[in-house]
């Protein structure tokens, strides 16, 4: 009996000199920058809070979660990417969108990912592509704040 292999598409991102792929189905839209409100007592790798059409989202600044310090893209090329659940959206600030791309399912690689926001690694021609994991990185700024909050001893 043969299994058949699951197509997917995703979208990579890029920030500072490395890429993540997003799967196109946990992207709702990409904007320009606009600006955000900071929170404060958080975490530095939350922006704030942005408006985008009467829905109120965490700013996530991806190349400070991957520590990714030089920007070798154009300032234009920055862009917002509004992804998640229906239940859970986030903006990710990145320096540029990349190429849409498909793979298989076995073409994925399992990672060791300490931070758990890596999904799996897909194996391309010339490289491997970490692909995010939405919901574990909400959790994982979630976390981060409230550390920062109890580091500060800030009750609430």
């Amino acid at each position: 009996m043969s299994v058949a292999s699951v197509e997917s598409t995703a979208i990579a991102l890029n920030v500072g000199d490395q890429a993540f792929g997003l799967l196109i189905g946990e992207i709702h839209e990409f904007i320009e920058p606009i600006h955000a409100a900071k929170v404060p007592m958080t975490h530095p790798y939350f922006l704030g809070l942005i408006s985008l059409r009467g829905k109120v989202l965490p700013l996530i600044n991806l190349a400070g979660v991957f520590h990714a310090d030089h920007n070798p893209f154009p300032l234009e090329d920055e862009k917002y990417v509004i992804c998640g659940t229906e239940d859970e959206r986030i903006a990710l600030d990145i320096h540029s969108v990349g190429e849409p791309f498909t793979f298989h399912s076995e073409n994925l690689v399992p990672v060791n990912d300490e931070k758990n926001i890596i999904a799996a690694k897909l194996r391309l021609e010339n490289r491997e592509l970490p692909l995010l994991n939405i919901g574990k990185l909400i959790a994982l700024t979630k976390s981060l704040n409230s550390l920062e909050r109890d580091r500060i001893d800030f009750s609430s």
